[in-house]
């Protein structure tokens, strides 16, 4: 794949973990900027073992998925990972924002708007 590959868009794929880790593994060096992995079936194991290749990206939009909290804390505990990231969008998976606001809001303070 091209180094220059700057927007990934998986809408409406219905890949699940396996499927989204070989993809980003074959993206592995390019300079993914924009990530839409929208209407997957991904988890939070899935997403734990992806972080490492979305170090470049600025926008990551995660929404219709099978994630839950947890994706917050992995996101906190591992924010050196993801250096550019400024807008994350976690609409319509199994996260609770009124439950979780506390950590949402520490990703806000961080200059990342978060959407849930």
């Amino acid at each position: 794949m091209s180094d220059s590959t700057e927007n990934l868009d998986l809408t409406n794929a219905e890949f699940g973990d396996a499927s989204l880790v070989v993809i980003c593994e074959y993206l592995k060096g390019s300079k993914v900027k924009s990530a839409k992995l929208i209407r997957n079936k991904l988890t939070d194991e899935g997403f734990k073992k992806m972080f490492s290749y979305f170090g470049g990206v600025i926008n990551l939009n995660l929404s219709q998925n099978l994630l839950t909290e947890h994706i917050l804390d992995m996101i906190f505990d591992n924010i050196a990972s993801f250096p550019s990231l400024k807008v994350l969008t976690l609409s319509q998976n199994k996260i609770i924002e009124r439950k979780h606001k506390a950590k949402i809001e520490k990703l806000r303070k961080m200059e990342i708007m978060v959407s849930v």
